[in-house]
């Protein structure tokens, strides 16, 4: 099967997409994985030529805004949230009522209800994301 690591937020500064963006650049060229983000805001067309200048082609798919979370949710095997301040974090508490396993920033709220290598993994805000990246 097909793994998708996904992520949905507004697309500003302060949520950190770019590190998702990143990350999708680990896995590029293989079959068996796509990253998937949802979601709209000022920093789109910048995500998308970065997308471009790191050649992810099929890699990173744009899904735009949507009004159904969890469907979206639904489409995952992998929640990756990884921002630099969350003070609740409710798309990562959705995830996880999902039983979706969680990669998320040690920030704000979000270490008290995901327990690193329990119910995901939690990275320092703004670490590289090839850091967690299995071999």
């Amino acid at each position: 099967g097909r793994h998708v690591i996904g992520r949905i937020s507004r697309l500003v500064p302060e949520k950190d997409p770019e590190t998702f963006v990143r990350a999708a650049a680990t896995f590029k060229g293989r079959e068996d994985v796509v990253f998937r983000l949802w979601g709209d805001g000022p920093e789109r067309q910048r995500l998308q030529s970065l997308s471009e200048e790191l050649g992810l082609g099929a890699t990173l798919e744009f899904m735009g805004a949507t009004d159904d979370p969890p469907a979206a949710l639904a489409e995952m095997t992998i929640f990756a949230y990884p921002t630099t301040g969350e003070s609740v974090g409710w798309v990562v508490l959705e995830a996880m009522a999902m039983g979706l396993p969680v990669i998320s920033s040690h920030v704000g709220a979000v270490p008290t209800f995901v327990r690193d290598g329990e119910t995901g993994f939690l990275i320092a805000a703004g670490e590289d994301p090839e850091v967690r990246t299995p071999s």
